[in-house]
């Protein structure tokens, strides 16, 4: 038999005798051939479906031993037991783990809580929901509990005593892994008055762990950092500590949406003392300032530091520049300087737009402080430079260095009876603007040049790719320059020719549908036409099916209906004599069955010698 089919019967005989309350089993396995892979992953599929079956029949505490001692027995590369309850699929398993991590005995809560915190992203409503739940326990009843472990629970100012202790040279414990130092807690140190929240407690690490895995993804991590964020004050902030670090799991897909997040909810106007002192306790200040507390744990306040980090991922880098284009902190204009003329599109319009929030609008606000001065008196100055002031000043830095004919001379923004002068406050964004103009026509200037060297190139092959770079690096290339569609649809018209000679019908078809984007804007019926004719070139792959075909005509003939080229070539088509051996469908179907049988018996005869092969 072989070593997989042996070391499957083991396992399940252990586990059958583990339920059926047997004292102690014995398993002996031998090492034989380890057979093929496939034959390995059924037996191990049906080893998880009898293991979850088992589980759910079943609650006796000696099941979960009775599976670790089976893969201490077997070796190290079985199957692990956390995998043995696979996560949830449906809303309909992820309540049934729920239901699993509430009422099973507290030894073999590992299980559902590790399947938990694998649930995967199309669930993250229902995960959501679970993780914001109101608790009906009271905080300090959690306190007591996750001191077991080290937990950190905030007191009532939001003061974390454990962490403060630890950076302050006391020797305490403190759990930097809720998830994992919750799992191996013994379980006899937890009292039975604490075991609802002990598994309260597991479900929320188990859902933060499943919301970390969710937010790695770009798309998903907007949403996934506001729910966080929310957790962050769920029962006056008792899961705080490990929300944080669930954030930080995320890494720098989360910086965005934090930096957007840290933005400081605007102060009502004509609030009292009172009021003003609610309204900076208010939950939505406390979740902005939290956002900027895990910029910093993260090494991502500085905008410097963000951008360096996601550079290489233009996507991230995007979206990290239009969000320093809503924050606008006073640190990020000079870096977003550095993209303004980047070579993608994406990144470019990003940073051009968050340059323009930077330097648009009214004035804005700063914070003043009170100096004392020699001699006792006091004086009002700024607290600190506002956005506005740091970009004009890393404006004239730049034109200083790159376009000095575009630097204007320094203004006063107030005048002598202290009104601010409009044309001084306007003076960054005519920088700004001016200094955009002049790199665009730049590179107009450097797409002109290159665009007549590829022109020039004697090899057509030469030509079409460097085209295809200038068109990578700026899609609006062709269509910014009418002109230049001219001169470059000869060249597609060439290029697709030689392909059709070649017989590479693949490569016309893509060639041509190329120029059909370029002419879309300013020839609409020449686009249709080349579309067409795209549509008609693949189909004649030699190695296309028929059906193929006919679905390519079928899109070309919705192009042009009354094209008579197309018609014809449906025609013929659909005239084309079909391959086959001359037989009719009776004589085909016997002897279609004959060769399956033949198959099969010669399949028999193959597993019938290996087998006595093995047994001498």
């Amino acid at each position: 038999m072989p070593r997989f089919a042996r070391r499957s019967l083991a396992l399940a005989a252990l586990l059958t005798a583990a339920c059926s309350g047997s004292a102690e089993v014995d398993v002996e396995t031998r090492v034989g051939d380890d057979g093929d892979a496939a034959a390995l992953e059924r037996s191990l599929a049906e080893l998880r479906d009898r293991a979850s079956l088992l589980w759910e029949t079943s609650r006796r505490d000696g099941v979960r031993a009775a599976l670790h001692t089976a893969r201490a027995r077997d070796g190290a590369e079985d199957v692990d037991v956390a995998t043995l309850i696979s996560p949830p699929r449906t809303l309909e398993d992820l309540h049934d783990r729920v239901t699993q991590l509430r009422t099973t005995p507290l030894e073999n809560l590992e299980l559902p809580a590790r399947a938990l915190a694998r649930t995967p992203a199309h669930l993250w409503p229902q995960l959501r929901e679970l993780m914001l739940a109101e608790r009906t326990h009271r905080k300090q009843d959690y306190r007591v509990l996750l001191s077991l472990i080290g937990g950190d629970v905030p007191n009532r100012y939001g003061h974390f005593a454990r962490a403060w202790k630890r950076a302050h040279g006391h020797k305490i414990k403190l759990s930097e892994d809720w998830f994992e130092d919750l799992l191996a807690l013994d379980q006899a140190r937890v009292q039975p008055i604490f075991h609802d929240i002990y598994r309260d407690c597991v479900l929320e690490a188990a859902l933060l762990q499943a919301a970390s895995e969710i937010g790695r993804a770009p798309a998903r991590a907007p949403v996934v950092v506001d729910a966080l964020l929310a957790a962050a004050y769920v029962h006056k902030g008792t899961f705080r500590d490990e929300v944080g670090r669930a954030i930080r799991r995320i890494g720098d897909p989360a910086v965005p949406s934090l930096v957007r997040r840290s933005i400081r909810p605007p102060t009502p106007e004509g609030l009292s003392e009172k009021q003003r002192a609610a309204f900076d306790d208010s939950v939505e200040v406390r979740q902005s300032e939290y956002a900027e507390f895990q910029l910093d744990r993260m090494d991502r306040l500085l905008p410097h530091r963000a951008i360096g980090a996601v550079r290489e991922d233009p996507a991230q880098l995007s979206d990290l520049l239009a969000a320093y284009g809503e924050r606008r902190p006073s640190q990020a204009a000079a870096p977003l300087l550095e993209f303004i003329d980047a070579e993608l599109p994406r990144v470019r319009a990003s940073a051009r737009g968050a340059l323009l929030a930077f330097v648009t609008g009214p004035a804005p606000k700063t914070r003043r402080k009170t100096l004392r001065l020699l001699g006792g008196q006091t004086t009002r100055a700024k607290a600190e430079r506002s956005y506005r002031d740091a970009a004009r000043l890393a404006l004239r830095a730049r034109l200083g260095e790159d376009a000095a004919e575009l630097l204007p001379p320094e203004c006063e923004l107030l005048d002598e009876r202290g009104a601010i002068d409009p044309d001084c406050e306007r003076q960054p964004e005519r920088m700004a603007r001016e200094y955009i103009a002049l790199l665009d026509s730049r590179r107009s200037a450097r797409e002109q040049t290159q665009l007549r060297a590829a022109l020039e190139s004697e090899a057509l092959t030469d030509t079409v790719e460097q085209i295809d770079r200038l068109l990578a690096a700026n899609p609006a290339f062709a269509t910014e320059v009418p002109e230049r569609v001219d001169a470059i649809a000869p060249v597609y018209e060439a290029a697709a020719a030689a392909a059709k000679a070649e017989g590479d019908w693949v490569k016309a078809a893509r060639t041509l549908r190329k120029l059909s984007v370029l002419t879309r804007a300013v020839d609409p019926v020449r686009s249709q036409a080349l579309q067409r004719e795209a549509l008609l070139a693949e189909a004649e792959t030699p190695a296309l099916p028929s059906a193929g075909k006919r679905m390519l005509l079928a899109t070309a003939a919705a192009v042009s209906p009354d094209n008579p080229a197309v018609q014809r070539r449906i025609t013929a088509l659909e005239e084309t004599p079909r391959a086959g051996l001359g037989l009719d469908r009776a004589r085909a179907t016997w002897l279609a069955s004959g060769l399956g049988g033949l198959c099969l018996l010669l399949l028999g005869l193959g597993r019938l010698g290996a087998r006595r092969a093995r047994q001498r």
